[in-house]
């Protein structure tokens, strides 16, 4: 949908296989950490930057908290599933 010209449903679509993700594997379970902060950029495009600043925002304290001090340096891609 985004190469098509369409982030707002590309975004939405997004969203809900990110809602089955969460459902599927958790909040704090990296896979679904890594797929939020794979949608900062659609957040971007369909939004503003704003909201991909919020949604940033709220992604790095949701990885602080399970982590501690740690989680400031924590990218869930580097995690194994």
């Amino acid at each position: 949908m985004l190469q098509e010209g369409d982030p707002a449903t590309a975004l939405r679509l997004a969203n809900a296989e990110l809602a089955e993700r969460t459902a599927e594997f958790g909040t704090e379970h990296a896979d679904t950490l890594t797929a939020r902060r794979l949608l900062i950029p659609l957040y971007r495009e369909a939004l503003g930057p704003p909201a991909a600043i919020v949604e940033a925002r709220r992604l790095t304290e949701d990885i602080s908290r399970p982590l501690g001090r740690a989680g400031a340096s924590y990218r869930p891609s580097d995690q194994p599933g």
